[in-house]
């Protein structure tokens, strides 16, 4: 099953994603806090893909995302950052000790670290034509928010080494002697998510 929906998958000019290429069911669930902020100096995590929110501004300990040039930790604090996300695990620490843990896998993404604007600081400032607001809303929380978008997120115990790794051996056999740049390229981005998923799988 996973060999016959991955070629499926890799036909197309976008990735559709692991969940599609392993056959996983829709999952919908998320632990959010809603508009209020109740918490302080923690780190707000919202992580979620087009199909779901898996959580929404959720106080965690730390995050580790795979960046494009390597793996970052992200706790509150940290400094404001925006970059892409390549296939690979992502770590979420949670508790006080950071010893509750959990684990997700994502094809691919960004990531968005914003800091707090604090009272007094960062004030609002006014457009020179209508005068509409364009500063951020000012925040005594001190709580930083992560913002992790994913093409498809699942969780690791969800993925399966085996049949990634058949489906590996066999998109390697079809892109083998390969001539045209589109199968090519299909062949090395369909090599390169599967053998993230082997990585990643329990």
């Amino acid at each position: 099953m996973f060999a016959r929906a991955f070629s499926r998958f890799a036909s197309l000019a976008a990735p559709q994603g692991v969940r599609n290429a392993l056959g996983l069911p829709s999952r919908h669930f998320s632990t959010g806090t809603g508009n209020a902020n109740p918490f302080k100096n923690q780190l707000l995590l919202t992580l979620s893909s087009p199909s779901e929110a898996i959580y929404v501004r959720t106080p965690v300990r730390s995050v580790t995302v795979p960046g494009s040039e390597g793996a970052m930790t992200m706790t509150n604090g940290h400094s404001q950052t925006v970059a892409r996300l390549k296939a690979g695990e992502i770590i979420v620490r949670k508790g006080e000790s950071g010893d509750d843990v959990e684990r997700f896998f994502l094809s691919d993404g960004f990531v968005l670290f914003k800091r707090q604007v604090r009272r007094g600081f960062n004030r609002i400032s006014y457009s020179v034509f209508n005068g509409a607001n364009l500063g951020s809303p000012e925040d005594d929380s001190g709580c930083c928010t992560a913002e992790v978008l994913g093409v498809e997120i699942v969780p690791v115990n969800m993925l399966d080494k085996e049949s990634a790794a058949t489906a590996l051996q066999e998109l390697l056999q079809q892109g083998a002697g390969a001539t045209d740049e589109w199968t090519k390229a299909r062949t090395l981005l369909g090599q390169e998510l599967l053998s993230s998923v082997i990585r990643a799988a329990p």
